[in-house]
């Protein structure tokens, strides 16, 4: 395959698609622009991980402080195949 068209915005990519412009592969768990066909993957093993890493201590700031603990106490999806770490 040879992109014709390449963003680091999601959001232009789905839209570029939506608009007919081509197809994209996205994560399972992506937010989705309207006027989209889904169609699932199979045969593929596509996966990604992605981490939130802070330093403790008590120089972060409140809103910091509070994104940690909100990530943490958030249950996360995992996908079929996904392992839990």
């Amino acid at each position: 395959m040879r992109p014709r068209l390449q963003s680091e915005r999601e959001d232009w990519m789905q839209q570029a698609v939506a608009d007919g412009a081509g197809i994209c592969l996205l994560p399972e768990f992506s937010a989705i622009v309207p006027g989209l066909a889904l169609r699932p993957v199979s045969g593929l093993n596509l996966e990604r991980q992605v981490s939130f890493v802070s330093v403790s201590g008590s120089g972060n700031a409140p809103a910091l402080r509070h994104l940690r603990m909100m990530v943490g106490s958030h249950r996360w999806p995992h996908s079929a195949g996904a392992s839990k770490q």
